[in-house]
This record gives C-alpha cells, sequence and structure tokens, in this order.
C-alpha cells in the first residue's frame, strides 16, 4: 500500500528500512540510517542534488519458461546480494533469498533466484505456471538484495504476466 501510495502521489517518496531493524521488533533500532535515507531522498526529489537515493522497486514479474519468471525492477542498477553471516557482499549471485511463487491452489514455494542484467530470475520445478511471485512475505524473512547505492529491495507481491 505505501509503495503504491509513493509512485501515485507527486510528492511522496518511500524510503525502505527492512534491513534495520530487527525481526522481532517493528521499530527500527538504527533510526540514525534511516534518518539518512529520509535525507537523502528529500537532497534528491525537494532540492535536485545529485544523489541517488531510490530504494530497488520491483515493478512486473514475467513468465519466461516453465518454472522461471523474470523479475524487473526500477532503480536496480548493480543488484547484488548481502551475505550478513559473513559481513561481506557477493558476486556469486546464486546465493539464497527469500523469494517464493504462489500456485493458483494457494500452494506457496521456495525459489532458487540468478540476479543478472539487473533483474531476478526465480526459479522452481515445483510450480511451473506460478500465478505470484513474493519477496520477504514472511515475517521471518531476512532480505539480502541490494542495488549499488546500497539501498536494500523491499518486500513485494506480484502477478505473474503469462
Amino acid at each position: 500500500a505505501q509503495q503504491r501510495f509513493a509512485a501515485e502521489e507527486k510528492d511522496a517518496y518511500l524510503a525502505c528500512i527492512a534491513d534495520v531493524g530487527d525481526v522481532n521488533d517493528i521499530h527500527p533500532c538504527r533510526k540514525w540510517e534511516v534518518g539518512v535515507r529520509l535525507a537523502a531522498l528529500a537532497f534528491q526529489h525537494v532540492y535536485g542534488l545529485p544523489v541517488r537515493a531510490d530504494a530497488p522497486i520491483a515493478v512486473s514479474a514475467q513468465l519466461v519458461a516453465p518454472g522461471q519468471v523474470k523479475v524487473s525492477l526500477k532503480n536496480g542498477r548493480g543488484l547484488y546480494r548481502w551475505m550478513s553471516e559473513v559481513s561481506l557482499w557477493t558476486e556469486r549471485q546464486q546465493e539464497s533469498s527469500p523469494i517464493r511463487f504462489e500456485g493458483a491452489d494457494g500452494k506457496v514455494v521456495d525459489c532458487d533466484s540468478v540476479i543478472s542484467n539487473d533483474c531476478i530470475y526465480a526459479t522452481s520445478d515445483k510450480i511451473l505456471n506460478p500465478k505470484s511471485v513474493t519477496y520477504m512475505r514472511q515475517c521471518t524473512d531476512e532480505g539480502n538484495i541490494y542495488n549499488d547505492s546500497t539501498l536494500p529491495l523491499g518486500t513485494f507481491r506480484l502477478s505473474v504476466e503469462k
């Protein structure tokens, strides 16, 4: 709902803060980072400064082969995965992420995913014709996909276009 409002309202911007909190506490513990992201959005969009403050946003999902969906992103330049368990980013773009397919019957399955050309390709051999694709939709999911401005991809649920 917030993403939709920010997309439709001319002077509204959205800072993704999914990575600055704790899965067991809705309030972000690293408030300084939240403030920096909000200030960067104002610098870019209100004051016109040359700052890249927009987080990647999933905009469409297209079935490209049975069991494979291409997720296209806005502001997705330089996508990479952050491996928090070892505190480094990785060019191995086949690490796991909380991406899932939902079938027409309501079944949900985890997907493998690959980052390529600033898009995410999700695959599963368990649902070949998914109704939707999701990212970080369960309360314990922790995202790990960022753009080259070190801003995280936020949660999404997209209908899959055939």
